[in-house]
């Protein structure tokens, strides 16, 4: 494929997912140990909006304390990742707030705060929730402006008190920012084991997808030829070229497969869109890369650039797993002749 029909893909693809992004986003976070109000995690901006990946063990709930000023929104979910019986609800507690009816025993409220109950809906179709991918089930939600200024709590339970893998989603502002782009990728493994997946099935294709670029890679330089411009020669830089090609369409492999098995679960949806052009960008760039590791020349201003301008792309759109556009950026730097 030529060049600039590579980057013409890659453009239209960047531009979908940032019209689309916007309304579909929630930035992933993890919760341990805040099973009592003393233990809570901290929301600290309550606007943004959180995707948080925890558990409830029976006759447990998972708590969470944010601070809201008058006038501000608190808008909060749970999530279930599976259809079934386990089906959370939450509890909302503040100062404010007067009496504590409905409150189940196993909810703790903090004294002096009132409570307010945010029962499970009935079962629901799942959602497709595009830059993990994944299908999830909503099980209840709030959203509410606050008259009084405070700490607010919010304790996810399950009715009957059994045990099981719940999202809390906190905030209503969709955004990513530049600490997002470095840990989303990292992330992704992480929720897909929450999720209930086995390790084999969520790293199985993004090893095998790395493990077939370097296969390729390895069958094209091999043989006796020696001279770098032909393709042959395998340089410092040809190495950590491959290896970033590697890791690009290694993490491409994986979310490919775990859009499949989301989609086929929630429907195609234009978040399933959104979706593939994270797959498909990365999957270009480890393309390019590969060719660029296969045939390596001599450093040049311009290819110095277009490498630079793959690794921008690849923290932009998650690929690599942050180490794969750091990589090129090291290759960027390399000079072509140096022999490994």
């Amino acid at each position: 494929m030529h060049r600039r029909r590579v980057l013409a893909v890659c453009l239209l693809a960047i531009a979908l997912a940032t019209v689309a992004a916007p309304a579909l986003g929630h930035v992933p976070a993890f919760s341990a140990d805040n099973d009592d109000p003393g233990n809570a995690t901290y929301v600290d901006d309550p606007a943004k909006s959180w995707s948080f990946y925890d558990d409830v063990e029976a006759n447990e709930s998972a708590y969470y304390r944010t601070y809201l000023d008058a006038g501000e929104r608190l808008q909060v979910s749970t999530f279930v990742p599976r259809d079934g019986d386990f089906r959370p609800g939450f509890v909302v507690m503040s100062p404010a707030l007067n009496g504590t009816d409905g409150v189940p025993s196993h909810v703790e409220v903090p004294e002096g705060y009132g409570a307010r109950v945010v029962d499970p809906d009935p079962a629901v179709d799942a959602e497709y929730e595009p830059f993990t991918p994944a299908a999830l089930y909503r099980t209840a939600a709030l959203n509410a402006t606050v008259d009084t200024a405070g700490t607010y709590y919010v304790a996810a339970y399950e009715p009957d008190r059994g045990a099981g893998a719940v999202g809390v989603v906190v905030g209503h502002r969709e955004t990513f920012g530049v600490e997002e782009y470095v840990t989303v990728p990292l992330d992704r493994p992480r929720i897909h084991e929450w999720e209930g997946q086995p390790a084999w099935f969520v790293y199985g294709p993004i090893l095998l997808g790395a493990l077939a670029t370097l296969g390729a890679f390895a069958w094209w330089t091999g043989g006796d030829r020696e001279d770098a411009t032909d393709g042959g020669a395998r340089t410092t830089r040809s190495l950590v070229l491959a290896v970033a090609s590697a890791l690009y369409g290694g993490g491409a492999a994986g979310v490919a497969v775990q859009t499949a098995v989301a989609a086929s679960v929630a429907g195609v949806t234009l978040g399933v869109l959104v979706t593939l052009a994270f797959v498909a960008i990365p999957a270009l760039l480890g393309w390019y890369l590969l060719g660029r590791a296969i045939g390596d020349r001599p450093s040049s201003r311009a290819s110095r650039g277009t490498l630079l301008g793959v690794a921008l792309l690849g923290v932009a759109t998650w690929a690599g797993f942050v180490v794969g556009p750091a990589l090129v950026v090291l290759a960027a730097f390399l000079p072509g002749e140096a022999r490994a």
